[in-house]
């Protein structure tokens, strides 16, 4: 995740974008999406956690 600055993506097919917050990890977006941390980083390749 970076921090300062806006990193776009386009979403796959069956998912759905997501603004990262400060203080969000991978962990609690998996618990708050009911998805796991791989599924996530599997989402955002090129993403440095």
């Amino acid at each position: 995740m970076y921090g300062g600055y806006d990193v776009y993506q386009t979403c796959p097919s069956g998912t759905q974008p997501y603004t990262i917050r400060a203080g969000d990890t991978y962990y609690s977006l998996a618990i708050r999406f009911n998805t796991t941390v791989a599924a996530i980083m599997a989402a955002t390749p090129g993403v440095d956690p």
